[in-house]
């Protein structure tokens, strides 16, 4: 069997006020977005490196976003979530030996849903269950933690603005 780049897709983080490459012009007003080798109106965010996301737009400490930011996802067909600043999010620490999702960006989960496994140090399988209705936003990974650890962003499905790529 061989392999291309298509079978190797990640999420791509775009942030409000972040200068880069490549920019996401979005309308909200049409629900869409595309991609710009310069900024735009009437709103463009910077593509940033994934795990630098978490930090750059989530206040840990409230559970909210601190500006504008879109996760898009390649799987379901380039379709990106955008968060407005002030909105709620749930926040899920992941951490053990090995930590395996089982939700990824853009699923919608249901209280009880399975988000992850993870095995223990001492060899066991945890399962961790999410407690509220909601869609996974951004699963990013700590850099330098030992275990890997892992911080799942999760939004409320009525905060998120769902935006399609422009031909």
């Amino acid at each position: 069997m061989e392999y291309s780049r298509d079978d190797y897709k990640f999420p791509e983080a775009y942030v409000e006020g972040i200068e880069s490459d490549v920019y996401m012009i979005v309308y909200k007003d049409r629900g869409s977005y595309r991609l710009s080798e310069k900024p735009g109106e009437p709103l463009s965010l910077g593509r940033t490196i994934y795990e630098q996301a978490l930090t750059l737009t989530i206040d840990l400490e409230k559970a909210e976003t601190k500006r504008h930011v879109a996760v898009r996802v390649p799987w379901k067909n380039n379709r990106a979530m955008l968060l407005e600043p002030g909105a709620r999010v749930v926040l899920y620490e992941v951490s053990g030996v090995q930590a395996v999702f089982y939700a990824h960006e853009g699923d919608d989960l249901r209280r009880g849903d399975v988000l992850a496994y993870v095995l223990t140090g001492k060899g066991e399988t945890r399962t961790i269950r999410v407690q509220e209705e909601a869609t996974v936003f951004y699963i990013a990974w700590i850099p330098g933690t030992q275990p890997p650890r892992y911080i799942a962003v999760l939004a409320d499905p009525e905060s998120l603005i769902i935006l399609r790529e422009e031909a």
